[in-house]
């Protein structure tokens, strides 16, 4: 409702009443608490998202590749560390954080490639690095290095592969010889 009241004898100003500026003043105030907890909501499901980066990033792309590997291994042996995958010398285990994946290739020639994980350090637990190394290649390629732990493991003659990530995160892959 808007009041006019004569200044002047001559002039009229058209004015708001106090209550129409107390309303006006409270949408306002409630629009700004509105968006003030939008914003906050938002914040914290970014957070949330990127706690689950190695779920939502990484996971995918090593599950991949993964199950690539152990669908397409022809045997593995499972080693308890690197040191022992490469030894010629060593004997297997059941249950380790290296595993030699052997693969027939068409002309019947088989090729070994070698799947390790390198501890975090403890300053960092969750950089553990997963590497797929052969022999003209004995460093590898990273496949992960967002890890705080694998194990490859066999079960029921499967080889399986339990991987940490760093916020506690647990993924297992099962795959094994043809």
């Amino acid at each position: 409702m808007r009041v006019t009241r004569p200044h002047h004898r001559w002039s009229t100003a058209a004015a708001f009443s106090l209550v129409e500026l107390s309303l006006g003043l409270a949408l306002v105030s409630g629009l700004m608490v509105t968006l003030l907890l939008m914003l906050n909501l938002h914040v914290t499901f970014v957070g949330m998202v990127r706690s689950q980066d190695f779920l939502l990033r990484d996971a995918p792309r090593v599950g991949g590749l993964l199950n690539r590997l152990l669908v397409q291994t022809d045997h593995f042996f499972i080693y308890a560390d690197a040191a022992a995958a490469v030894d010629p010398a060593a004997v297997p285990v059941v249950s380790g954080t290296a595993v030699k994946l052997f693969f027939r290739r068409a002309d019947g020639d088989t090729v070994a490639r070698t799947l390790v994980f390198a501890p975090p350090a403890p300053e960092d637990p969750g950089s553990g690095t997963l590497r797929l190394a052969s022999p003209e290649n004995p460093v590898g390629w990273p496949v992960s290095r967002a890890l705080a732990g694998a194990t490859f493991w066999l079960e029921d003659g499967l080889l399986k592969v339990r991987l940490l990530g760093p916020r506690g995160e647990e993924l297992t892959y099962t795959g094994g010889g043809r």
